[in-house]
């Protein structure tokens, strides 16, 4: 089977080969086409900036926040928001107010459009629309001198729609679709008779769209995105890039101020709420007093009162401390190193923090070691008895490398360098494993210590928290025992001082928010800024060069097989298959060489006392089967051998007739004669071919006349007597017969002889004589496939 695919292969480079003009034709007329292809591409430029957003997107001041808890920021959440942000219809509509793409300039060139931008423009365009229907307007103008041009107005598929002749620069065009001013630029050289196109387009919706198209804004690491922008003019790449940033700093700074104005507006109305409130609760005091006559009261009574306030105050506190605390150690449980909770509930934390701290630490230290595990090319981790081991591999590496230059990996000393590294990669996958096996027992110790230390706090609370309760109740029974004047004198100075609290509170944060209002400042960082791209992203000329090349040799290979299967004939040695028991002859630069190495073959094969009687033959006349022979028995006879040459073509006899010899008698003659065999003399027959010493030792038997069923000489009872006679006569018999490819009959001589020679001519002899050659099952011969040019 390899074999087979080995002969395919070798077959088709054959092809290839052969048709290799035709081939390099096909491909050069590819590459050609597909350059000029690529010059009427317009290429395309990409233009990119990498920005960082801040870590908040918030307002600076958060009337919501809970100070008692901070949620986690949700990294992934928020570069998602923001890249929305970035691809918003609100933030691209602001863009068209910076960069003007309604309007597009091109010189109009024989074969392509060229656009121009911002300064090679020649011309200032007025336009405005009369009629809404109609969404984009294209003007092709022809300068005719420095004051006059020609102004034609076409329709979306590129046809005349009408022509105005001679107008005049900065003259106002109206028509019933729009108004037109076209002024010319100062200091503006342009060449007189240059066509320029102008294409408008007033629909907004279609414009964000192009921009939205051709906007990509990805998330890079962390919180750093990456805007890119692609258009066929660098310049404007770089300005859409840059306005889109601008627009979404300027749409972020809004944002957050619009934020802080609502703030301030809750927190007015409130504050106008809670006044209101303050002032009724304090005409309710003065009326309630005047009223009992009650303006002071007993301070043992007041007292039980503040007490009982201020111990409630003390139990909320108490409260939150302990969420804070368990909160805390929930997330620790679930690998979040944060304290802020603890911090924001006024705790101490010194020895918390430190053991945060210490985890931390190894937790880093845990990923440099995975690190290093996955990385075994650099040294990432700081071990001095890692790295003596690490430099042992490092150099066995290296000296593995330089043997496999020299041996295979079979030899002695590369499979000792192998099994030295796997050892020592062995010993550092080992040594990493126990480091991170001790590192987290470590941190489970840290751990413990922390819960311990929370444990520790909760119960001081909870028994500072039970204590409270207790001496809140007897408050209470104390409180109840009070006449009901004080008590609801008291719940009146209570609410008082609630919504007297919560009124500095608010002031406060209106304060803060004011602040945060007048000092906003964007949090959005640059972190790489938008450059004018040189080379263009599109097309991909190497890739498209790449696939024409391909595109080319498959039609080249398709052309060279339909070339080959419509021509069946052999056009080199390999196109040969291979036929079974054929020995194979071939000189490609010296044929003189082919005839030596046939002769040396068939004196080795055949016994020297064994007469060597050879029928020659090929697929259809004109393959050089007689020439072949004549050169042969000439080589042959330079030996000092007999040879003769036995003309058996029964049909035509060309042999003979290149020879020049008459055909009155032979072969025909004595194969018909009826005479008894006995008394025929095959001398009579035979000629010598002339008296010059070139074909000294030759003779010839030849043709005889041609006879109507000649086919039936090759089965006449005569033929195996001839044969006989003639090998204790001659050295070499060499039979000329009719191809065997046109005439089957003929391999009914080959019981014969001992030898078969098949002349195969290139370009000419058909492949499928090789096929009928399998067929043939005689055994006792030397076959041989003789292949001449």
């Amino acid at each position: 089977m390899k074999q087979e695919e080995h002969i395919n292969i070798i077959a088709i480079f054959n092809n290839l080969y052969r048709y290799k003009w035709a081939i390099l034709t096909i491909l050069t007329f590819t590459l050609i086409a597909t350059y000029f292809c690529i010059k009427q591409l317009t290429p395309i430029y990409s233009s990119h900036m990498l920005i960082e957003i801040g870590s908040s997107k918030t307002s600076n001041i958060d009337l919501f926040q809970n100070n008692y808890g901070n949620k986690e920021e949700n990294t992934e959440s928020l570069v998602k928001n923001e890249i929305k942000i970035l691809n918003s219809y609100v933030v691209i509509s602001k863009v068209l107010k910076k960069v003007d793409i309604s309007k597009q300039f091109f010189i109009v060139e024989k074969w392509k459009s060229i656009e121009l931008y911002k300064k090679k423009i020649p011309f200032k365009i007025t336009f405005k629309s009369k009629n809404s229907n109609i969404d984009s307007f294209i003007f092709l103008i022809q300068e005719l001198d420095n004051e006059n041009f020609t102004l034609i107005l076409k329709n979306k598929n590129e046809e005349k729609k009408d022509k105005t002749y001679k107008l005049k620069y900065n003259q106002l065009i109206e028509t019933e679709n729009y108004k037109l001013k076209i002024e010319k630029k100062k200091f503006h050289n342009s060449i007189l008779g240059t066509n320029y196109k102008i294409k408008i387009n007033n629909n907004k919706e279609s414009l964000i769209s192009h921009i939205s198209n051709n906007l990509s804004v990805t998330k890079e690491v962390g919180k750093i995105i990456r805007i890119s922008y692609e258009d066929t003019i660098p310049q404007r790449a770089k300005d859409i890039v840059q306005q889109i940033f601008l627009s979404y700093k300027n749409y972020d700074l809004i944002t957050r101020r619009m934020k802080d104005i609502k703030n301030i507006d809750f927190l007015n109305k409130r504050i106008v709420t809670i006044e209101n409130t303050l002032k009724n609760i304090g005409n309710q005091l003065k009326k309630y007093k005047l009223e009992h006559n009650e303006l002071l009261i007993l301070g043992s009574e007041d007292k039980i009162f503040s007490n009982t306030l201020e111990k409630n105050n003390q139990i909320d506190l108490l409260s939150n401390k302990l969420n804070a605390l368990r909160t805390t150690r929930k997330r620790i449980e679930n690998g979040i190193y944060s304290i802020s909770l603890l911090e924001n509930s006024n705790l101490r934390v010194t020895e918390i923090n430190k053991l945060i701290t210490k985890i931390k630490e190894t937790n880093r230290y845990l990923n440099l070691i995975y690190q290093q595990k996955e990385n075994l090319n650099t040294l990432i981790i700081n071990n001095l008895a890692y790295s003596n081991i690490f430099k042992k591999f490092t150099k066995t590496k290296e000296e593995l490398y330089e043997l496999r230059l020299i041996y295979t990996d079979k030899h002695p000393e590369v499979q000792h360098k192998i099994d030295t590294l796997n050892l020592l990669q062995r010993e550092l996958d080992k040594y990493l494993i126990d480091i991170i096996n001790q590192s987290n027992i470590e941190i489970i110790d840290l751990k413990e210590n922390i819960y311990k230390t929370i444990d520790v706090l909760i119960e001081s609370i909870e028994e500072k928290y039970n204590s409270i309760k207790k001496s809140i109740k007897t408050d209470n029974i104390k409180i109840k025992k009070l006449p009901s004047s004080i008590m609801k004198l008291n719940e009146l100075k209570r609410t008082f001082k609630i919504n007297e609290k919560i009124y500095e509170r608010l002031l406060q944060k209106r304060n803060e928010s004011l602040i945060s209002k007048e000092s906003t400042i964007s949090n959005i960082q640059v972190i790489d800024n938008a450059t004018i791209s040189n080379s263009p992203i599109k097309p991909k000329k190497n890739f498209i060069y790449l696939s024409a090349l391909i595109v080319g040799l498959i039609i080249s290979m398709v052309f060279s097989s339909i070339r080959t299967y419509r021509n069946p004939t052999i056009h080199s040695k390999d196109d040969i298959p291979p036929v079974d028991d054929y020995f194979l002859i071939y000189d490609k630069k010296d044929t003189e060489k082919s005839f030596w190495r046939l002769i040396t073959y068939i004196e080795k094969k055949i016994p020297l006392n064994e007469s060597k009687i050879m029928l020659i033959s090929a697929n259809d006349y004109g393959e050089n089967k007689s020439i072949v022979l004549q050169n042969l028995s000439l080589k042959i006879a330079k030996l000092l051998k007999k040879v003769i040459i036995i003309d058996f073509d029964v049909f035509y006899p060309n042999l003979t007739e290149s020879l020049k010899l008459k055909s009155s008698i032979g072969l025909s003659t004595f194969l018909t004669t009826k005479h008894p065999i006995e008394e025929i003399d095959i001398n009579d027959y035979i000629k010598e071919i002339d008296v010059s010493e070139k074909y000294k030792n030759i003779d010839i038997l030849p043709s005889g006349p041609i006879l109507p069923n000649g086919s039936s000489l090759l089965f006449n009872s005569k033929v195996p007597y001839l044969i006989e006679k003639l090998s204790k006569q001659y050295d070499y018999i060499l039979i000329d017969t009719p191809p065997v490819g046109k005439y089957p009959e003929v391999n009914i001589l080959l019981s014969y002889v001992n030898i078969f020679l098949v002349v195969a001519k290139i370009d000419k002899t058909d492949k499928s004589l090789f096929e009928k050659l399998n067929d043939n099952q005689e055994e006792d011969m030397e076959k041989i496939i003789f292949l001449n040019i």
